[in-house]
C-alpha cells in the first residue's frame, strides 16, 4: 500500500470518527433541551385546586349533582366559573377501584360539564381527580360523600294508564209505578187488581 493511500484511509477514519463523536454530542444536548423544557412547563402549572359542593351561586370550579343514568352508569354534573377552560377527564377512586369518566360541555349552559362513567351508589364516599385531555397534567381534587342523586322530571313523574272500575251500592233499587193518564189529563196510579166474589142467593 502506498503512502498517500494509506493516509488517506487514516484521514476517512478520523472524519467519521468526528462525524460520530458531533452526532453523539448534538443528541446529548438536545435530550437535555427537552428535559429542561419539560420541567419548566411542570414548574410553570398550576398546583391542583381543592373543589366541592357548589353553593347557592358558584363562581369556581364546583360539583353541582350527582345523578344516575341506569344500571350502567352515572353523571356528574360540573360548574366551570370560565367558558375557555381546557377539556378534561376525571379518574374517580371508590372502594380501591379506579374508573376514568369522560366529559362534555353541555351544548344549553356553557358553564355545565357533564361527566359520564360507571355507576355509583349512596352513602358512599368518593374521590374525584381532574385531569387535562391535552396533557394529562391534574388540574384538581376532591372528596365527597353522596347523600343524594338529582332526579329528572321525566323519573319524579311516571306515566300510569288510570283504569275504571264500576261502583256497585247495596241499596236495592225501587220499581217505579206505572202511570195512566185519565181524560182529564193528570195521572193516576194504576189501580190494583183484587179479585171479588159475588154472594149467589140461596
Amino acid at each position: 500500500m502506498s503512502k498517500k493511500s494509506y493516509e488517506w484511509t487514516a484521514f476517512k477514519k478520523i472524519i467519521a470518527a468526528t462525524a460520530i463523536f458531533i452526532v453523539f454530542f448534538c443528541g446529548i444536548i438536545v435530550v437535555l433541551i427537552l428535559s429542561s423544557r419539560r420541567a419548566n412547563l411542570n414548574a410553570e402549572q398550576d398546583p391542583p385546586v381543592k373543589f366541592s359542593y357548589c353553593e347557592a351561586e358558584p363562581k369556581e370550579l364546583c360539583i353541582l349533582s350527582f345523578e344516575r343514568g341506569g344500571p350502567q352508569n352515572s353523571f356528574i354534573n360540573f360548574f366551570v366559573a370560565d367558558r375557555k377552560f381546557q377539556d378534561f377527564y376525571l379518574i374517580v377512586k371508590t372502594e380501591g377501584r379506579e374508573n376514568r369518566y369522560e366529559c362534555a360541555s353541555n351544548l344549553k349552559v356553557r358553564t355545565n360539564v357533564v361527566c359520564s362513567g360507571a355507576p355509583l351508589s349512596l352513602k358512599q364516599t368518593i374521590e374525584i381527580n381532574i385531569f387535562s385531555s391535552e396533557n394529562n397534567h391534574l388540574i384538581g381534587t376532591g372528596v365527597f360523600f353522596i347523600e343524594a342523586f338529582l332526579v329528572s322530571a321525566s323519573e319524579a313523574q311516571p306515566t300510569a294508564t288510570a283504569a275504571i272500575e264500576p261502583t256497585f251500592t247495596d241499596e236495592p233499587t225501587e220499581t217505579p209505578t206505572p202511570e195512566i193518564l185519565t181524560p182529564e189529563g193528570t195521572a193516576t196510579e194504576t189501580p190494583s187488581i183484587e179479585s171479588t166474589q159475588t154472594a149467589e142467593p140461596d
